[in-house]
């Protein structure tokens, strides 16, 4: 019985491209263009909420749709399950 050590090493030939790569906004253009607005994005939550219902109704114990929204909930500052 031994340890097994490994050890990762990254490295970068070019700096330019390191900092070109991060310079790079994370999300489309279009997102910064044009936003959806609170109401496209209650949409979708409760599009969310509903397939996730659909798929967690089968399971052992059957989740409902108010605890699939529970544990969604944008408004609430904790997480759980």
């Amino acid at each position: 019985m031994g340890k097994v050590q490994l050890a990762v090493r990254f490295s970068c030939s070019s700096l330019i491209n390191i900092i070109n790569t991060y310079s790079q906004p994370l999300l489309p253009k279009m997102h910064y263009l044009s936003p959806l607005s609170v109401y496209q994005l209650d949409t979708l939550r409760q599009q969310a909420i509903y397939l996730i219902s659909l798929k967690l109704i089968n399971s052992q114990p059957p989740l409902r749709k108010e605890v699939i929204g529970f544990i969604l909930d944008v408004g609430s500052q904790t997480w759980g399950i």
